[in-house]
């Protein structure tokens, strides 16, 4: 955007202890504005969000490897 002196590109950053390609604001130079403290905040909250729900994923599928190991099937055979 030109008339503005605004662009919008990509780059690797740190968020949330995660390197994460996100996009930026950059100046009429080709120089990134930094992300806000409330959009890095709301990425936090999504990747805890994640976090968890990959928790729950594990520990579910251990739970049906239990179950199977119990029933007498070894869960890394079955194709």
């Amino acid at each position: 955007m030109e008339d503005v002196g605004l662009g919008i590109g990509r780059r690797q950053q740190l968020v949330g202890g995660i390197e994460q390609e996100v996009l930026l604001w950059h100046d009429q130079n080709g120089k990134p504005y930094p992300l806000s403290e409330q959009v890095i905040e709301e990425m936090q909250q999504r990747l805890d969000i994640e976090k968890q729900r990959a928790d729950a994923e594990k520990q579910r599928a251990d739970r049906l490897a239990e179950y199977l190991r119990s029933q007498g099937i070894d869960p890394d055979t079955i194709a």
